[in-house]
């Protein structure tokens, strides 16, 4: 075991319970998940994106152990801009996903849609912009309503994390209670009517990503199921010099094995060139000689992993027209936590919300976390050292990734639907109705309408 090779989802049993890696692994496999789906899955671009993420981050969570229930799973995923047949989208060289006629026996189980007899543990919905899960006994489902795919997107990470966060006894009342969230305004109660949530009628088509592990796969994953009405003509810029290690296959929505060695910018743009799209790559760091130049894409989407040079995003100095931020918590206390900002900030700058923090206090966690537990004390046996590298590692599960894109886009996407402006979006997947989102009037309506390339969404 090294850095490269280190589960980032056993890391949270190996910090929280002195669990060795293969205690974990064999717990893990032993989870089965059905992914159940209804009749109304063909017609439905959102049922179509939660099955789709609910598979993708299940099968890194729980590996070998989830399959799609689907009576009819050969229908083309065109109308969501994917080139495949569902069943293919699924198979073990993408997904990686039995697809199967039957719920396995003593599975956990997801609803998409109607389930008929079956009364699944955890019920994905939808309403426009709103995306939620809720108990598949006694549980209300919404209006499911079309309207943006990405709230089919969040109800299935919401899924994957509900079964999660009970398999991991991080929440008692995981897959008993309602958690959803409204991307349109995330800052009032999702239960409400979605009727002022409107439907997508144009989507930004400029995006240059920085930074391509975890967050930055996420984000592909949550374009490409975003109503294109032609994917060739998207301005996408791919940014990151790092290389996949096996270390990144859990987390990352995008990669697989066979993308082990290759660098992250490449993989991510043959995955979106597969699905229409024609980005360009830049396989270089971000630094503080990063800057738009002309035709390049004016809205950055910053996905850096760990600490990342997010003190250089100001807009003046990189020339963007907007940034949008996302971290995730990586600590077994606090990974199923993220933070999104949009800049401009209304009250700080890039170095102040990101200034450079003295180790402290933290490096003596992490030495007392490292020479307690026996994972990191056998690696030290074994090679003599490494031990306080593995223990600085973050802990990652890829539905909070999945999570945090959904709040991420849907930023861009109110960007040119005159919605509300959120500077600062605070979520626990494990208390997610305490979710604190600061609107900043007057959002992106009149004067303050950015002035960003738009294409119309395409309509199936």
């Amino acid at each position: 075991m090294n850095v490269d090779t280190l589960s980032r989802i056993a890391k949270l049993f190996i910090d929280r319970d002195d669990e060795l890696p293969e205690e974990v692994e064999v717990k893990r496999k032993a989870q089965r998940v059905s992914i159940v789906c209804g009749p109304e899955l063909q017609a439905s671009t959102a049922m179509q994106a939660a099955v789709l993420t609910a598979a993708a981050a299940a099968s890194r969570c729980f590996p070998g152990a989830v399959s799609v229930v689907c009576n009819h799973p050969d229908f083309n995923l065109g109308a969501l801009g994917w080139p495949q047949r569902l069943s293919d989208a699924l198979s073990a060289e993408h997904i990686g996903v039995s697809v199967l006629n039957r719920v396995e026996e003593g599975a956990s189980t997801i609803g998409i849609g109607t389930t008929a007899e079956l009364i699944p543990t955890v019920q994905c919905t939808f309403d426009r912009w709103t995306g939620a899960v809720v108990p598949g006994e006694g549980g209300s489902r919404l209006k499911e309503r079309e309207g943006n795919p990405l709230a089919g997107m969040l109800s299935g990470a919401l899924a994957v994390s509900e079964l999660f966060l009970r398999f991991a006894r991080v929440q008692v009342e995981s897959t008993r209670r309602e958690v959803g969230l409204s991307l349109w305004d995330p800052s009032q109660l999702w239960s409400g009517s979605g009727d002022d949530e409107p439907e997508l009628i144009e989507v930004p088509d400029e995006f240059w990503l920085l930074g391509l592990g975890h967050l930055g796969q996420a984000y592909s994953f949550a374009l490409s199921l975003l109503p294109f009405s032609d994917r060739s003509a998207v301005n996408v810029l791919l940014q990151d010099h790092d290389r996949i290690v096996p270390a990144n296959l859990e987390t990352g929505l995008v990669c697989s094995r066979r993308d082990i060695g290759q660098f992250k910018a490449r993989t991510v743009a043959s995955w979106l060139e597969a699905r229409g799209f024609r980005p360009r790559v830049v396989e270089r760091r971000f630094d503080e000689r990063t800057r738009v130049e002309r035709g390049e894409p004016r809205v950055g989407l910053c996905g850096f992993d760990g600490g990342g040079p997010r003190h250089l995003l100001d807009l003046a100095a990189t020339g963007f027209e907007r940034v949008v931020e996302a971290g995730l918590g990586g600590r077994a206390d606090n990974f199923e936590s993220m933070s999104v900002h949009s800049l401009p900030h209304s009250e700080r700058s890039a170095a102040a919300l990101w200034p450079d923090e003295p180790l402290g206090d933290a490096a003596a966690r992490l030495r007392h976390l490292a020479s307690s537990r026996r994972a990191y004390a056998d690696v030290e046996r074994r090679q003599g050292c490494g031990r306080l590298e593995l223990a600085g590692r973050s802990i990652g599960v890829p539905f909070v990734g999945a999570t945090a894109a959904c709040l991420v886009l849907s930023e861009a996407l109110r960007m040119v639907h005159q919605g509300k402006r959120f500077d600062h979006v605070e979520l626990r997947l494990a208390k997610p109705s305490a979710v604190s989102a600061r609107n900043v009037p007057p959002g992106y309506a009149g004067d303050a309408t950015v002035p960003l390339s738009t294409q119309p969404a395409y309509r199936a």
